[in-house]
């Protein structure tokens, strides 16, 4: 009876012990077999993997286009006219600055226009070279927007003009006072100081 309660606990603990291995084994068994399927179907690191794949096909099919590129064409500036000008429109041909510009522009408004694209030499300081690049911007056109009266206006307004000097104008009216109003611009030839290569020259600017 002493033998057998002495040999008892190391029966059992032995039978435990054993159990014990089983259970642990078994669980191995279990736990080995739930990673395998984690790692084939759930793992994280597969999932991210998918989810690069993914973007990269979809980056793919964003990069490819949609439609052929087509170079877009520059836009064409309006062209504008000489007479339509101002002085900073001038400012944009080559060798036209801020002053030139606005020399230019005062002698044109003073004369009332041109009625001849050479009379845009006659302005102080430009060059022919200028004027040729100003009217390859800007297209000449005969405009006249302002004519002197020969029967009306004083000396002081007719000497406005650039080509009518201070004692021209002063000869015009009293040639005036004494013959009466001009009829026709041929009259100023009456005057023995004015022949037809001055007439020709002032006679687009006239009126009476």
């Amino acid at each position: 009876m002493l033998v057998f309660l002495y040999l008892l606990p190391m029966v059992l603990e032995k039978a435990m012990s054993a159990k014990h291995v089983r259970e642990y084994q078994h669980y191995l068994k279990e736990a080995e077999s739930a990673l395998d399927q984690i790692s084939t179907t759930s793992s994280p690191w597969n999932q991210a993997d998918s989810l690069r794949q993914e973007k990269r096909d979809t980056s793919k099919q964003e990069d490819l286009p949609t439609k052929r590129m087509v170079r877009i064409a520059a836009p064409i500036l309006n062209k504008v006219a000489f007479h339509e000008t101002d002085s900073v429109l001038l400012q944009m041909v080559s060798g036209v600055g801020p002053v030139l510009s606005s020399r230019i522009i005062k002698f044109r408004e003073s004369m009332g226009g041109f009625h001849q694209p050479e009379q845009l030499l006659d302005v102080y300081g430009l060059t022919p070279e200028v004027a040729e690049r100003i009217y390859s911007a800007f297209p000449f056109e005969a405009v006249v927007t302002k004519k002197i009266s020969l029967n009306s206006d004083d000396a002081k307004q007719l000497s406005k003009h650039p080509y009518i000097s201070a004692s021209e104008a002063k000869v015009i009216v009293a040639y005036r006072h004494q013959h009466g109003n001009y009829q026709k611009a041929t009259d100023l030839l009456h005057i023995k100081i004015f022949n037809q290569a001055w007439l020709d020259r002032i006679i687009p600017y006239l009126e009476w």
